[in-house]
């Protein structure tokens, strides 16, 4: 007899392996939804260890199955072959431990989809390493039970991993997929997680064990925005004192990766949830994580580069990548909040007819938008964000009204994120087009001579008369 369960090997990250597994048979019946909502948070830990993190689990690597999947562990006392045909007979899916001498990594998890009897064969996931992480591949009935319980018995010898293990469901266990059971998207998750990405920054030092090989250690917690400094700032400092930094932490690279792969994966539960009528069309915002995803990618590129060069020749790029994708990213994490906010009031108001006809907001001229929000970014900080009535004239963009503490931060060589939407001005309507961009350019305060002409596009646009006062002039730079 012969059997398989479909797995989805191209949309989970794979960047941790724990959820891989998982994800692999969830997203192949399925659940969508729910997965749109869950793994947009990376932490990141002094050391440069990352994990996604789920804001309703206690556990870095651990959330909240319920609902989608639920899990048994494997009977110890009966054979396991007699339990993988038994499992995937009715539809569910082993996950089981292995110990292989000729995998890069020796003991790890693989999910197993599929068996047949004839052949005394198993099909499952395994773990291979970049590029492509996980393959599929078969083994033997005897094989099989060789590696699972040769595991075994290198747990019985290590009782401290044996009991770390467990508590990650190892030995071995079978999962159970719920059919589109997370069929319904959780704006008040993905509202809560934005938030949190843009809001909570730095977590003091706290206990954690990161593998079972370590003793419990106190750690220092980045997360949402505040991960990038730990990179331009920490990181730079780190590889500028010692050049082999970065050859002796691996763990910062695999870090990096894991931020861009959550990026990317951001990205495209976007475009679902907008595809599927979920949010409003947003590809304004996808372009900026497009423009985003560019940075990141070359930031790890450069950094990947300073690893083999052992040199410091890179470090100013990757230091003005790093900055500009924090920037862009915050803009796109409060479009977002506002996105998702609008989306929970809508569902309360019970305001959830479908409407497919789409309104797009007038473009002409950015009249679609009569204000902006706008940071000044001096040195490593921040100055508030502020909103101002703009008129933009040959590539410039020109912000009325700057105050006292705006006007001091303004320096010829600091970054300005200048970002203007249809939010600012309307707020969201589920039912309108997003428009949208960011750009960034250098602050400066524009003199008498180059306010000239400007009277004309600000009374056009506002109905009044330009008011006096400073005006701050930003030309746009290409992102």
């Amino acid at each position: 007899m012969r059997k398989e369960l479909p797995i989805n090997m191209s949309d989970p990250v794979v960047t941790e392996c724990w959820n891989y597994c998982r994800l692999a048979a969830m997203l192949a019946r399925g659940n969508k939804e729910w997965y749109a909502a869950h793994f947009w948070e990376v932490n990141v830990y002094d050391g440069f260890i990352g994990f996604y993190y789920e804001i309703d689990s206690e556990k870095w690597c651990m959330p909240n199955y319920d609902g989608v999947i639920k899990s048994r562990r494997v009977d110890m006392d009966k054979d396991i072959i007699f339990q993988i045909e038994e499992a995937i007979s009715v539809g569910d899916y082993p996950i089981l431990y292995v110990h292989n001498e000729n995998n890069s990594l020796c003991d790890h998890e693989i999910l197993v989809f599929g068996y047949d009897s004839d052949k005394c064969e198993i099909k499952c996931l395994v773990y291979y390493g970049q590029p492509n992480y996980w393959i599929e591949i078969s083994y033997k009935y005897d094989e099989t039970r060789k590696l699972f319980y040769d595991e075994i018995e290198l747990l019985k010898k290590d009782e401290q991993k044996l009991v770390y293990c467990w508590g990650l469901g190892y030995p071995g266990s079978i999962i159970h997929v719920e059919e589109n059971a997370g069929n319904k998207v959780d704006f008040n998750l993905l509202y809560r997680t934005v938030r949190r990405m843009l809001y909570s920054g730095f977590q003091g030092a706290t206990g954690v064990k990161m593998y079972h090989s370590e003793e419990e250690r106190w750690g220092a917690v980045h997360r949402g925005i505040e991960i990038y400094k730990l990179y331009y700032v920490t990181l730079i400092d780190l590889i500028k004192e010692d050049k082999n930094y970065l050859h002796d932490n691996s763990q910062v690279i695999n870090s990096m990766f894991k931020v861009l792969e959550s990026k990317r994966q951001i990205r495209n539960k976007l475009a679902m949830l907008s595809k599927n009528k979920y949010i409003a069309d947003v590809d304004d915002i996808l372009a900026q994580l497009d423009i985003l995803y560019k940075y990141l990618r070359r930031a790890l590129t450069l950094v990947e580069k300073t690893l083999v060069a052992k040199s410091d020749r890179y470090l100013d790029s990757i230091f003005h990548s790093l900055q500009n994708a924090e920037v862009i990213d915050k803009c796109i994490l409060e479009q977002l909040l506002i996105v998702f906010e609008g989306e929970i009031i809508r569902e309360l108001k019970g305001d959830l007819k479908e409407n497919t006809e789409l309104k797009t907001k007038e473009s002409d001229e950015d009249m679609w938008c009569r204000y902006v929000t706008y940071e000044i970014q001096p040195e490593q900080t921040y100055v508030k964000s502020y909103i101002r009535k703009f008129v933009e004239k040959d590539n410039i963009i020109y912000i009325l009204g700057a105050e006292n503490i705006e006007v001091e931060a303004i320096k010829a060589d600091y970054n300005v994120a200048v970002q203007v939407d249809s939010l600012i001005d309307a707020g969201y309507n589920h039912n309108e087009k997003i428009c949208s961009k960011v750009m960034l350019g250098k602050a400066r305060i524009a003199l008498d001579v180059e306010k000239e002409g400007l009277s004309e596009l600000y009374s056009k646009k506002y109905n009044e008369q330009l008011p006096e006062g400073v005006v701050l002039y930003v030309e746009k730079v290409d992102l």
